[in-house]
């Protein structure tokens, strides 16, 4: 089974990083998320779309 795994230094608080994932202005604004439902709670439901992502072509260029 292959495996990838990556890394990334984020500049700010723990805070701030948990609020991205909990905020949907944050959460559209990082990654275009245009629905979110999110329980902030043990166990809470955590779901997001974004249907422009799946609805607009992509073209994957080496230019």
């Amino acid at each position: 089974m292959r495996k990838t795994v990556a890394t990334i230094l984020i500049d700010t608080t723990p805070e701030t990083v948990l609020n991205a994932f909990m905020n949907f202005d944050m959460l559209n604004g990082w990654w275009g998320v245009e629905k979110a439902l999110v329980e902030k709670r043990k166990g809470g439901m955590y779901v997001l779309a974004s249907l422009k992502t799946f609805l607009e072509p992509k073209v994957l260029t080496d230019n």
